[in-house]
């Protein structure tokens, strides 16, 4: 589809002007080499082409992998030791391969440890959703696009997590406000 409505091609423009490109879960699988799919899980395909900005290719199977994690960033020049670890969760199809070595996650429920993502000049992929809730992480990555601007670094200054709550009692708020609960109650038979 990327192919066909010409994105490839836009992808393509931005990653050779120095864009940062980020892909996560599908969008990871999507920025390597290969998409290797013989029962034809993901697609109607056995096999496409990747847009081969990371050094992985995925092979597609029948199970789904789910997990909450938690992890360290093995490549910690990256961000200049400030940030060292993550946490998020994992949601996919298939198995990607090759040079995965930008996290070690330790899946739950169960301890597995698992090498994930990768990292290619300016593009990274990773099958962690989630990643960006992790607030010195998503800082040093704008950290990084920073520097290679040329601009100062800027430090964290909002914790998501709160800001996240704090909207959801806002709306549950206005919610209470405004339903009449009681009403509501009544009619779902309670």
């Amino acid at each position: 589809f990327l192919k066909k409505m010409g994105l490839d091609r836009s992808l393509i423009r931005a990653k050779n002007k120095g864009s940062f490109i980020i892909g996560i879960c599908g969008g990871y699988q999507m920025l390597g080499k290969r998409l290797i799919d013989p029962k034809k899980v993901e697609s109607y395909h056995k096999e496409v082409s990747g847009l081969g900005f990371l050094d992985v290719e995925t092979h597609f199977d029948d199970q789904k992998h789910t997990y909450q994690v938690e992890g360290i960033i093995m490549q910690r020049d990256l961000f200049n030791g400030k940030c060292n670890t993550i946490s998020g969760y994992e949601i996919h199809k298939g198995v990607t391969t090759g040079d995965v070595n930008l996290f070690l996650l330790r899946r739950t429920p169960g301890s597995e440890e698992v090498s994930d993502g990768s990292i290619k000049g300016n593009c990274i992929g990773t099958y962690v959703h989630g990643i960006f809730e992790n607030d010195s992480f998503r800082r040093e990555i704008l950290n990084l696009v920073r520097r290679k601007k040329g601009l100062e670094e800027l430090p964290c200054t909002l914790n998501y997590a709160q800001f996240k709550d704090k909207l959801l009692n806002t709306l549950a708020q206005r919610i209470e406000e405004n339903l009449n609960m009681e009403l509501i109650v009544e009619l779902i038979g309670g």
